[in-house]
């Protein structure tokens, strides 16, 4: 207890001592401050030099004036737009905008534009100062006395109209097709009363309609001439509409990839200019018939003769269509259903008239048999001689002995093809990846809506033939497992099925490796599987 009271005692020591010295050294730092000299007081800032009334006031008056600049400029610059879209850009005088650009829509340019000025589907009229580069497609260029431009001046599709005051420090290129209106060129005015509005024919503008009847007297000229032909590939519509669109959609898509694989071939190269003519040919037949077809919905035959009844009712569709021309968003519509519907009529008409057993419908006919042989004589033929006279026989008579019925004709239905091989991975990648290669030049043009574009081009060709031209060249086809063709639903249901073997890293497409019947998992999901046809078999 001693030690430990000991050490108690000695703590409270050693805390008195540490108090002691603390306060010691705040008084050292107290003593130390008072010791030492005072600071020097901080010189004074000179006083500002007094101002009469009358310069402050013209002080005052310089910054409102800046002011008054500052906010008119920005006032200014909010209200002049340098790009417009549909309208007009306006640069008023004493106004500088960086840039002017109008598109469907005229630019007037009383200021200055620091940067270039372009006009698309309107004029440009310049009484001020433009530094970069003028460019004005399909309209007119007007220069005022007091216009200065201190670059080129390029006008496509219109003219330069100068004052002899203007003054153009760079070069002027001007192309005129020699087409204009009085409110301005007749190609912008088209563009902007008609394209932009969604409609091919421009009610105010006199040059669309001038077209849609040069057109028109060369769809007539065509009906008369063509008159059979073109009646058969509008019934060719009539009975099919949707498989006609679809395939007139699919020429247009593989027109370009099929152009260039005759460029790569000397003799292709040969060919293009006749293809061309028939192209054009196609396309004029095409939407003479769909005009046929049209005008034929709402023209009833009666007593009339199919040559006039073709003719009325291409009359009747002509009229129809340069009424919904005129419409907007409707009129776009119509030009885009009618031009693939036409072309997929006369397709199809060329398709039936190269395999003549395809015409109602059916597969082409096999070769016939011989016909049977007369019936064979036989002893058993006296048996069969008519009866002496008074003397009736009761026994039943012998039919003649004839050569066996033939087989029928060898055919390949859908049971049969179930029949075949089933398709592995690696030539359903091949025939794909060749499909791919067909229309993959259009991802780039269409973006996103190239998978629409890739799925309709399935669907067509799996509802039209069970297989698409990757799996023509490779032997594929499309089949049912419960024995009856594939139509256009199960085919819809295949294509938008396959988004289920896509998103899990494609792994429902490398499931045709592991599974006994060949099938991937939209494969399942429609009920199909693809076969291995053999050489020899057609698929077109």
């Amino acid at each position: 207890m001693t030690l430990f009271n000991a050490l108690i005692r000695s703590r409270k020591l050693w805390l008195i001592a540490l108090a002691l010295g603390f306060t010691l050294s705040l008084c050292a730092q107290n003593q130390d401050a008072a010791d030492a000299p005072p600071a020097e007081p901080a010189p004074e800032a000179p006083a500002a030099p007094k101002l009469s009334k009358s310069a402050a006031k013209k002080l005052r008056e310089k910054a409102k004036r800046e002011n008054r600049n500052v906010i008119g400029a920005v006032k200014n610059r909010n209200r002049h737009q340098s790009v417009q879209v549909g309208s007009d850009v306006q640069v008023g005088e004493g106004d500088t905008v960086p840039e002017a650009v109008a598109v469907m829509g005229n630019a007037v340019v009383d200021g200055t534009v620091d940067g270039d000025l372009v006009v698309v589907g309107g004029n440009a009229t310049i009484n001020g100062t433009v530094h970069g580069n003028v460019v004005v497609v399909m309209g007119d260029t007007i220069l005022g006395d007091k216009a200065v431009l201190d670059s080129d001046v390029t006008v496509v599709g219109g003219r330069v109209i100068a004052d002899p005051g203007a003054v153009i420090n760079g070069k002027k290129m001007q192309f005129d097709p020699g087409v204009h209106m009085a409110g301005g060129g007749a190609l912008g005015q088209w563009m902007k009363h008609g394209l932009l509005l969604g409609r091919p024919v421009a009610p105010g503008v006199a040059l669309s309609w001038l077209l849609l009847g040069a057109a028109c007297a060369l769809y007539l000229l065509f009906a008369l001439i063509l008159n059979q032909p073109i009646r058969k590939a509008s019934e060719n519509i009539a009975n099919s509409t949707l498989m006609a669109f679809l395939i007139g959609v699919l020429s247009f898509i593989l027109f370009v990839p099929l152009t260039l694989l005759l460029v790569i071939t000397i003799v292709g190269i040969l060919a293009l200019p006749f293809v061309a003519i028939g192209v054009v040919f196609i396309l004029f037949i095409g939407k003479t018939a769909a005009l046929v077809f049209l005008g034929s919905r709402l023209l009833k035959q009666g007593t009339l003769t199919p040559f006039t009844h073709t003719i009325g009712s291409f009359l009747v569709g002509a009229i129809m269509m340069a009424l919904l021309y005129c419409v907007p968003l409707i009129g776009i519509f119509t030009w885009a259903l009618l031009t693939p519907i036409g072309v997929g009529g006369v397709l199809i008409l060329l398709y039936k008239t190269m395999n003549p057993g395809m015409a109602n419908g059916n597969t082409p006919a096999s070769a016939p048999f011989p016909a049977a042989p007369a019936p064979m004589q036989t002893p058993y033929a006296a048996f069969t001689a008519p009866n002496p006279p008074g003397f009736e026989s009761t026994a039943s008579p012998i039919p003649p002995l004839t050569a066996p019925e033939p087989p029928p004709a060898a055919t390949y239905g859908n049971h049969d093809f179930l029949n075949l091989p089933r398709a592995g991975f690696w030539k359903r990648f091949a025939a794909t990846f060749l499909d791919l290669i067909l229309i993959g030049w259009l991802m780039p043009v269409s973006g996103p809506f190239f998978v629409l574009i890739w799925s309709a081009y399935h669907v067509a060709f799996w509802s039209w033939k069970g297989t698409t031209i990757g799996g023509i060249v490779f032997g594929l086809k499309v089949v049912r497992l419960d024995g009856r063709p594939v139509d256009g639903a199960v085919a819809l249901v295949r294509s938008l099925a396959s988004v289920f073997s896509m998103i899990v890293f494609f792994l429902g497409f490398f499931w045709v490796g592991w599974d006994r019947n060949r099938q991937s998992w939209h494969d399942k999901i429609a009920g199909t599987t693809i076969v291995k046809v053999p050489h020899g078999i057609s698929l077109i």
